[in-house]
């Protein structure tokens, strides 16, 4: 219920000026990419989204008849693809090379653009999938 509040909420509200602003100045790219890595962790560990989300997974975890080893293994499998959005970036450098910074400069002009749709889609996607594996386990 969560994460539809919050998609009805994004469609609801204005654009605001955070999502049309320029982008940061050729001075504050030039942070070690490891800095950048530990700040994404950060925001996504401490994201509204990130957090909704994260929540039933490691209770779905918890609960399962795994063992510790298993458990262990999934949660990392988990937390890999919560924090993907983190070092994605740093990847798309390591594999495109001297192209890397190019390709990051699209991406984020690209996700600039459509921030908003991006996390109204991200929020239903995962409440329809949610809501229907709960209201399956009701059944």
């Amino acid at each position: 219920m969560v994460l539809l509040a919050n998609a009805v909420r994004s469609m609801l509200a204005p654009a605001s000026d955070a999502e049309v602003k320029a982008p940061p100045d050729e001075s504050s790219t030039r942070l070690h990419a490891f800095r950048y890595l530990l700040l994404g962790v950060a925001a996504m560990a401490t994201n509204f989204t990130t957090i909704v989300l994260l929540i039933p997974a490691v209770h779905g975890v918890a609960i399962s008849s795994l063992s510790t080893q298993d458990k262990a293994t999934l949660l990392a499998v988990v937390g890999i693809i919560v924090e993907f959005v983190a070092y994605f970036p740093i990847l798309v450098v390591l594999a495109a090379g001297k192209k890397g910074p190019v390709l990051l400069d699209h991406l984020s002009t690209y996700l600039r653009t459509h921030r908003r749709r991006i996390g109204i889609v991200v929020s239903l996607g995962f409440a329809i999938y949610l809501g229907y594996s709960g209201l399956s386990a009701l059944a």
